[in-house]
């Protein structure tokens, strides 16, 4: 036995002006069957036999649905569509604080990060240049292991490949912090000493048995380790990944702490054709 297929064609319209309507959804009611217009306004639709009994819906954003019983159409559809005025409430626009934007970010940190535990291998590339002239480069891949969002173990890091600058002295600025840091350590050992040497011979004036130590231990920053002391703040992939916000938050984005800190809005960057708000 052969099923006959009606076809419908049509337009839909602007009840108005008339202006073709383009894009306008036409699709049966409860069947993912339908269609939409051209850039025109017209359509066409193959109506099967078993949804001659099911209501054709016409639909364009911004005006009043259309329906029809699908077997009742004859001939060329012409539909035409009136807009829909949807009355809104008055909506007041108030603008929020910096601190109020921040508390809003902190809250939504539970929802915005991953509740299962996931796995990322990342290339890392650090270029450093003093007055333009280049002086160092450090690289490194580093595979991370991440727990979920709200547990209580620590995320892992396993350094894979990493090459470092050797001498930190190669940069000026550098080479003056740390001879300012060793004339500062030697200047508190002096002034320790002195202070034990006066109070020694005081004692000894008035002939009494002198048992101090000298000790020197704490104040011996003139002898550190460049390669672990100086690069604990000086970059490195352990800094990046150091910054996760989620589980080591700074005192600035601690909102028990917002009173100690000033906070206005910066210049709005575009981030993925996004433009995003700043704070500082």
């Amino acid at each position: 036995m052969a099923l006959c297929q009606q076809i419908i064609n049509g337009s839909v319209l602007d009840s108005e002006s008339g202006d073709p309507l383009p894009y306008a959804t036409v699709a049966y009611k409860g069947y993912p069957y339908g269609t939409v217009s051209n850039s025109e306004g017209e359509f066409q639709l193959q109506l099967p036999d078993w949804l001659r009994e099911s209501t054709l819906v016409v639909s364009f954003m911004g005006y009043e649905s259309r329906e029809y019983v699908a077997g009742s159409i004859e001939g060329y559809l012409e539909v035409r569509l009136s807009k829909r005025i949807i009355t809104l409430e008055e909506v007041q626009i108030k603008p929020l604080s910096p601190e109020q934007y921040l508390r809003l970010a902190i809250r939504k940190i539970p929802g915005n990060y991953s509740t299962i535990p996931f796995e990322t291998k990342a290339y890392y590339r650090e270029k450093f240049t003093e007055n333009g002239d280049f002086v160092s480069l450090n690289e490194g891949v580093f595979r991370s292991y991440f727990t979920p969002q709200g547990d209580t173990n620590e995320n892992e890091h396993q350094l894979m490949l990493y090459r470092t600058a050797d001498e930190l002295e190669d940069f000026q600025f550098m080479d003056r912090w740390i001879t300012k840091r060793k004339e500062n350590a030697i200047e508190k050992a002096e002034k320790k000493e002195a202070k034990y040497e006066k109070k020694k011979k005081k004692y000894e004036r008035n002939g009494k048995e002198f048992t101090d130590t000298l000790d020197l231990s704490d104040l011996e920053e003139w002898d550190f380790d460049l390669t672990e002391e100086i690069r604990e703040g000086f970059g490195g992939p352990e800094q990046i990944l150091d910054m996760d916000i989620t589980r080591q938050t700074d005192d600035a984005l601690d909102t028990t702490k917002f009173k100690k800190f000033r906070y206005t809005f910066g210049n709005p960057v575009v981030y993925q054709g996004i433009e995003l708000l700043t704070i500082n």
